[in-house]
């Protein structure tokens, strides 16, 4: 749980309206919609703004629930000491569960007999050289400073496309025009013949949707020596988790003679009743590549 509060801690904004985004399968700035329902007096930039310096400072209450907590004062003193950097508020609450057969199941959270606060400070050191005190718990948080062509793009010089590219784009708009729930991914870009591609952050890397006479799918790609001797040597410790995360049926390791595919998922086109149906199958698993793929890239390139 440590380590996902330090995770957190290196998160921007807009990784955070990802990740919440991801789960109600809404798009827009949901953490900000969610907290203006409880407050409609917030304004969006000073929310945004404030989530994010309690993310670095690590200002995050983090609780373990269980149906039988047993606590060790010292050992959590040991811990909570190790992971001083943060300022975390830790807690723990026993859930003791009752089975009521066919009425369902009563559960009932409970204080531990004993409780302890463990007192920290954080020292800050400003940039002008002053140190000042922090306790953990106050209201009060001092400010904190700012936060390839991959291909030929359809249309050529000067945006002029000839009839079978224009073709192509009216059949690609409503790709084209989705949103994604990570708000920092470069919009698609149509390419020639016939894919659109997201731009990843690290260099020589895009996804690609495509539809051919056999298959419609989306896949990473790029240059074969990024892809086979950095990203996936980068990414090996993850692709069964990445796989995981991906739909049903994705594909990991050179899928592709020439090793330009590393990742794909693909359908054959007897599966699609139209057109309308390709692009519905699309239009989420492009925006799942990006929430699984580009967090993990950025975390590589940082």
């Amino acid at each position: 749980m440590l380590d996902y509060a330090r995770a957190i801690s290196r998160w921007s904004y807009a990784d955070l309206q990802r990740q919440v985004s991801m789960a109600p399968s809404r798009h827009g700035n949901i953490p900000f919609e969610f907290a203006k329902a409880v407050n409609p007096t917030l304004v969006e930039h000073q929310f945004a703004d404030a989530v994010v310096r309690t993310m670095r400072s690590g200002r995050i209450l983090l609780l373990i629930a269980g149906d039988g907590i047993r606590e060790d004062v010292g050992a959590l003193a040991k811990l909570i000491n190790r992971n001083a950097a943060l300022g975390f508020s830790f807690g723990l609450v026993e859930v003791e569960l009752y089975d009521l057969g066919d009425d369902g199941l009563a559960i009932q959270p409970r204080v531990i007999a004993r409780t302890d606060v463990f007192e920290r400070n954080i020292v800050i050191y400003q940039a002008d050289g002053s140190v000042g005190v922090e306790e953990i718990g106050s209201e009060d948080e001092p400010e904190r400073g700012p936060s390839a062509n991959p291909g030929k793009k359809a249309g050529g010089q000067g945006g002029s496309e000839n009839p079978k590219q224009a073709e192509y784009r009216r059949w690609w708009q409503p790709v084209l025009g989705m949103s994604f729930d990570d708000p920092d991914q470069e919009p698609l870009k149509l390419y020639w013949p016939n894919n659109v591609r997201a731009q990843l952050l690290w260099p020589g890397t895009w996804i690609t949707a495509y539809q051919s006479t056999r298959t419609c799918g989306v896949f990473l790609a790029g240059r074969k020596r990024e892809l086979e001797e950095e990203v996936l040597h980068l990414l090996s410790p993850q692709l069964d988790q990445i796989a995981s995360e991906l739909p049903e049926g994705t594909e990991i390791g050179n899928v592709r003679s020439s090793g330009e595919m590393a990742i794909k998922t693909t359908r054959a086109i007897g599966t699609y009743k139209n057109d309308d149906e390709k692009r519905e199958w699309l239009n989420p698993v492009l925006n799942q590549y990006v929430n699984v793929l580009r967090p993990r890239l950025k975390h590589l390139v940082e």
